[in-house]
This record gives C-alpha cells, sequence and structure tokens, in this order.
C-alpha cells in the first residue's frame, strides 16, 4: 500500500511538459536592459497562445522562438518557464530542445534575439 501512495505522489509531483532533451544557458553579454521576472512569465502566456507554431516574438527587451509542436498551451508555457527558471539571473536566456521534437530559445535581454 505504502508504494503505491509513493509512486502515486511522484507522478504527482512531475511535470506534465514534454521531456528536455538538452538546456543550454545562453552566456551572459554585460546586457543592461533584461525583462523582469514577472514580465517573462506574462510573455510565456502571450507567446504560447498561439503554442502550435508560436515562430518569433518580442516583448518588451525579451524575444522567443520556437519550432511549435506543443500538444497544449500548457506544455509549451511550462517549456517557457522551465527556460526561465534554470537560466534567469544566471545568463541572458536559454535555448531547450525537448524529445518530442520542438525547440525553445528565450532571451531574457535586448542584447540577443530569439
Amino acid at each position: 500500500m505504502h508504494l503505491v501512495t509513493i509512486a502515486a505522489a511522484a507522478a504527482i509531483s512531475f511535470p506534465t511538459f514534454a521531456a528536455s532533451a538538452w538546456l543550454s544557458c545562453v552566456e551572459q553579454s554585460e546586457c543592461k536592459d533584461c525583462e523582469h521576472l514577472e514580465q517573462l512569465y506574462n510573455f510565456s502566456k502571450n507567446f504560447c497562445s498561439s503554442y502550435k507554431n508560436p515562430n518569433n516574438q518580442t516583448q518588451g527587451w525579451a524575444s522567443a522562438s520556437s519550432s511549435g509542436g506543443w500538444s497544449s498551451k500548457n506544455e509549451c508555457v511550462d517549456a517557457f518557464v522551465d527556460i526561465v527558471s534554470k537560466c534567469y539571473g544566471l545568463k541572458d536566456g536559454g535555448k531547450d530542445l525537448f524529445e518530442n521534437g520542438s525547440d525553445m530559445t528565450v532571451y531574457f535581454c535586448n542584447c540577443e534575439h530569439a
């Protein structure tokens, strides 16, 4: 019984977006004008509103691009937020390739463009 409970809890705690096959944070280029974290989360929702084919978009100082192929808006947003959570404050953006064949690039600052 305990094993079933542990397995159920583990399944709930893992994100449901496509598994990342490769994540790379983009080198910091001494960018001065970068989006705040809250604006990046808002950008993720706007960017992923056309989740099947979001292409290239900018919002404020940030930019993002993706090949599309996401199964839902939430899957796209989760992938975007994953890049932000792993790279923001350390680098100027991130690139990720997912096992489902989708890719995404997010830049937080104005000196790089997706």
